[in-house]
């Protein structure tokens, strides 16, 4: 098997991970992950589109965030909470 064809296997692995702890996050912080990592919102405009504040905002975020390492962490993936968002762009964001 070349290089390539690990790396996407690999790809295809951690995405299915992604997939599954996302959809075992609770709503509210399901749709602040989304606006934020997804749709690429401030934390002004999440609440602004979600009707909390803006600290409500970051709560949720960085608490779903921090479930999510927790999460991760058991698939070897990730070893810090803030390499998360690096995943999570690197994932959705369109290939140049």
């Amino acid at each position: 098997m070349d290089e390539n064809a690990v790396d996407v296997a690999l790809n295809i692995d951690r995405n299915r991970g992604v997939v599954t702890m996302m959809s075992s996050l609770p709503s509210e912080p399901k749709q602040a992950i989304e606006l934020k990592f997804f749709q690429h919102f401030t934390f002004d405009e999440i609440a602004g589109q979600l009707g909390i504040s803006s600290n409500t905002a970051k709560s949720r975020v960085y608490a779903a965030l921090k479930k999510c390492a927790n999460k991760i962490q058991t698939y070897h993936w990730l070893r810090r909470a803030h390499d998360i968002p690096v995943l999570l762009r690197t994932m959705f964001e369109p290939a140049l």
